[in-house]
């Protein structure tokens, strides 16, 4: 009987749901209204650090519950948690939508009608839309302050920043970035003075490539804590040179001196590998003596992570290069024979770079001179294993590195990858397999047959970096002429 009075009132059963809603009475997930069979959810589980609080909670019914959150890994879970928290404010901000007169009735009528239930907690569930129908009032009474008492409704039922900073501390931990960002976002509008969350923003920027963002969301972060800072007080940070999977780069200046400051992520200095090859390149780097590498001032620990101090040079990636196709053939050729002439000088000394890519190639200035840049993966020749062939960028990487039966990585692999480089630059496209390109326009035919050489598939066809260098430095000599 009690149902029949329900689908009886003057008002559709949406618009009673939408304020059990508020209530706590009906479920955000299927939409009905289940009375006593509704259970309060908690979005953040307490086992990732949730609590009881009433920001925590949404009504779910017992039908819908299970498979909320499946089990096992987070990835597997029906809704995220950003997702649950949207879903329950949409709930919310619906019944906003419904007139002064219509509220002044339902009002009573609902009042009536959850008095009627006999709910053991029926004083709190009153109080609770009673609230809720008051501030709607408020808003529909007085429309020129409509949207102030619209934000303040929505600010009230979520007023804790607390609430939207553990979401997003656990979509950052997720890796959602974007959902991450929103939330702690919205938890630094309600207080901007949390140093914590500004810095979890700050690392959810980066990954994002936000990196002016990024840099803000820093700097307030240790004007709140110095505590916070990822590098030592005499590092003043300018900006962000780059994210890469390990480590990021920042410009800094010490002492009057521009520097560009590569740091470990955290996350990775537990990672015994990465953490001992992020250490070791500045060792490999100090060896080599040339124009190609960046000098090393500085490595040290600050905060519990590693960071480089390299020499900063004002230039823009070979990529960036080859994105605004500019450059023209007697350009590429210049750039392709002083990478060349670096790379045999790291052969020549044992040393393997295992990542050349555009990305990794910084060019300088109108001469085009170059650096090559990022050692992460680089390695001596004599340390090299068997279990070395997860290196580079997939998409540079020689064919070998993917067969199982391949034991070690050599220089060859680097001679493919300078390849797939040289090919970049002069087409503008990446090679594709059994998939035969003619002579760019431009280039002798020599060049280009010295560039399929390169991407032999037989590490054994591959020439040496001094062959390349000076068949390239021949072929620049002859187009100048």
């Amino acid at each position: 009987m009690r149902n029949k009075v329900v689908f009886g009132m003057a008002f559709s059963r949406e618009k009673v749901e939408s304020l059990l809603v508020s209530a706590r009475r009906c479920c955000c997930v299927c939409r009905r209204f289940c009375g006593r069979n509704i259970e309060i959810h908690h979005i953040v589980p307490s086992s990732e650090g949730g609590s009881d609080e009433e920001e925590n909670g949404i009504p779910i019914c017992f039908d819908c519950h299970a498979d909320v959150h499946s089990a096992g890994s987070p990835r597997g879970r029906r809704f995220t948690h950003g997702e649950l928290r949207r879903l329950r404010d949409e709930w919310f901000a619906s019944s906003k939508e419904i007139s002064a007169p219509e509220l002044q009735r339902i009002r009573a009528e609902i009042i009536e009608y959850l008095d009627s239930l006999n709910i053991p907690t029926i004083h709190d569930t009153l109080l609770n839309i009673t609230e809720t129908l008051e501030v709607l009032l408020k808003a529909k009474e007085n429309e020129s302050r409509q949207q102030e008492f619209a934000d303040r409704y929505k600010v009230r039922l979520i007023a804790d920043p607390r609430y939207y900073a553990r979401l997003g501390a656990l979509e950052l931990e997720y890796k959602n970035y974007t959902e991450a960002a929103n939330l702690l976002t919205q938890s630094l509008e309600i207080d901007e003075q949390q140093a914590a969350v500004n810095f979890n923003l700050f690392k959810a920027l980066l990954e994002l490539h936000r990196f002016d963002e990024a840099l803000e969301a820093y700097t307030r972060a240790v004007s709140l804590d110095e505590n916070l800072r990822i590098l030592p007080t005499g590092y003043q940070i300018s900006g962000v040179l780059g994210q890469g999977t390990f480590s990021t780069v920042y410009k800094a200046e010490v002492n009057g001196k521009l520097l560009a400051v590569k740091v470990l992520r955290g996350e990775y200095m537990r990672d015994y590998s990465v953490a001992t090859s992020f250490y070791e390149e500045a060792d490999i780097i100090r060896e080599l003596a040339h124009g190609s590498f960046a000098c090393v001032y500085e490595r040290a620990t600050f905060n519990g992570r590693y960071y480089l101090a390299l020499e900063y040079v004002e230039a823009v990636s070979l990529t960036q290069l080859i994105d605004s196709g500019k450059l023209a053939p007697r350009e590429v050729l210049g750039i392709a024979a002083k990478l060349a002439s670096g790379v045999e000088y790291l052969h020549s000394h044992g040393v393997v770079h295992r990542d050349i890519k555009p990305q990794n190639i910084l060019v300088i200035g109108r001469e085009k001179d170059v650096k090559i840049i990022d050692f992460g993966v680089a390695r001596w020749t004599d340390t090299l294993t068997s279990t070395a062939f997860g290196v580079g960028t997939p998409i540079y990487a020689p064919p070998e590195i993917f067969d199982r039966a391949f034991r070690g990585v050599s220089f060859p692999a680097d001679i493919y990858s300078l390849g797939v480089t040289f090919f970049k630059a002069m087409t503008g496209e990446l090679p594709r397999v059994n998939v035969e390109v003619p002579t760019p326009s431009g280039y002798s035919s020599s060049v280009w047959e010295l560039v399929a050489s390169m991407l032999s598939a037989d590490p054994k066809q591959r020439p040496t970096a001094g062959d390349v260098h000076r068949a390239l430095e021949r072929a620049y000599a002859d187009f100048n002429e």
